[in-house]
This record gives structure tokens, sequence and C-alpha cells, in this order.
């Protein structure tokens, strides 16, 4: 393939799946990076408060905006209990 037909190559949008996923790693990582505290505090300085939280960062990788994501993460996870054997609906 030449030069000019990589640069016209454009990607399909994610699924929810993909997004929900993608909400999931940025979830996990700020958790990772809050046990990493040494003093064993889970307070957050300045600068950490100002960075952009797990669903702002799946919105802005994504190209979705956080209602959506939200919305996304919503339907996931009622999906995923409603397939879950172990979960006792009343």
């Amino acid at each position: 393939m030449s030069a000019m037909g990589l640069s016209c190559l454009i990607r399909k949008g994610f699924t929810y799946s993909e997004i929900f996923a993608i909400n999931q790693y940025f979830h996990e990582a700020e958790s990772r990076q809050l046990n990493k505290d040494e003093s064993g505090k889970f307070r957050r300085s300045e600068s950490e408060q100002r960075e952009e939280k797990p669903i702002q960062k799946t919105a802005k990788a994504t190209g979705v905006s956080t209602d959506t994501v939200s919305k996304i993460n919503q339907i996931m996870e009622a999906e995923s209990k409603q397939n879950n054997p172990l979960s006792i609906s009343y």
C-alpha cells in the first residue's frame, strides 16, 4: 500500500463494549495510582484533582460525550448483572 493509501485509513467508531472496556481500564489505572501513595493516605494533591476523571478520559479517547459513556456504563453493568447466574432478582 502506498503512503497515500495509509493516510486515508479511518477507524470505524468504537462499539459500546469497547468503550466500556476502555472506561474500565481508566478506572483501574486510577485505582492503581491511588494505591501507590506511599504515605498510606488516599487524599489527592491539588494537581491530581485537576486531572481528568476516567469518564472524561474515555470520552476524549473514543470521541463520544461523557453522558454517552455514562449511559453505556449503566447498560453494560445492568447487562452483566442480568447474565450473572449468581445474581438474585426479586
